[in-house]
Order: structure tokens, then C-alpha cells, then sequence
């Protein structure tokens, strides 16, 4: 499979916690696989910045580009997902008071993946919960 999120091969470590998880740069421009959408067409309609987009490597492996596009537009849009209510209220707070926010989602094979953009907006994660 050839995933659109890699970008010249870049690569690196992204902390969470006392793990470090290898990460895959998903390009800031450029057509998103076969539905012609373009990030760039997501990222001007985003409600706040995404910062450097980037997806763990079990997410790279196991989820569909086009289920990551999904992802990243709905949660750009406010559209938090599979989140409960308590957690949609805390990333309405968090749009006002720059704090983390987080989405969840279904991919088109069933695989659960979160989508979290740091409180600072310099970073979008995506990723599946056992990479936290």
C-alpha cells in the first residue's frame, strides 16, 4: 500500500508519556488518495490550528488514507466523533482555553483511532489507542 501521509521519507519519535512512538509526517499539501480531496482544502476550513499533521506508524500500517483524511477533516471541522458527551464539552472548553483536543473515530475496517492535537496546536496526532 502506498500511504499518502509519508513525506520524503521523514520520520522521528513523538513522546507520549515514557513511550516513544516512531511517527510518519503527513505532507501540508498535495492530493489525499483516489477521492481528490485535498489537505489543503481541510486545513483552510479547520475551526483552529492543526500544526505539523502526523500519524504513529500502527497507525500508517493499519488504516485506510482515505479513513485518515476523514479524520482529520471532522475533527479540524469540530466534528469530535465517538467521544462522550463530558469529552465533546472539554473540547468546546479547550477551543476557547488552547487546551488538547481529542476525537475518536471508526475506521471503514472497524480499527478505533484517535485524533489529538496538542494543547499549543503545533502538533495533530493520529493514532490508534494502544500507541498512547
Amino acid at each position: 500500500l502506498s500511504w499518502f501521509w509519508v513525506c520524503e521519507g521523514q520520520s522521528g519519535l513523538l513522546s507520549r508519556g515514557s513511550t516513544a512512538v516512531a511517527q510518519t509526517v503527513i505532507p501540508a499539501t498535495g492530493w489525499i488518495d483516489w477521492h481528490n480531496v485535498r489537505i489543503e482544502m481541510i486545513l483552510a476550513n479547520a475551526k483552529f490550528p492543526l500544526g505539523r499533521l502526523v500519524a504513529t506508524s500502527n497507525a500508517a500500517s493499519q488504516l485506510y488514507p482515505a479513513d485518515v483524511a476523514m479524520g482529520i477533516a471532522r475533527h479540524a471541522s469540530g466534528d469530535w466523533g465517538e467521544v462522550c458527551e463530558e469529552d465533546q464539552a472539554s473540547n468546546e472548553e479547550a477551543l476557547v482555553e488552547r487546551l488538547r483536543l481529542m476525537s475518536v473515530y471508526t475506521s471503514s475496517r472497524g480499527i478505533k483511532f484517535w485524533v489529538i492535537t496538542e494543547w499549543d496546536r503545533s502538533t495533530t496526532t493520529v493514532l490508534l489507542p494502544e500507541d498512547y
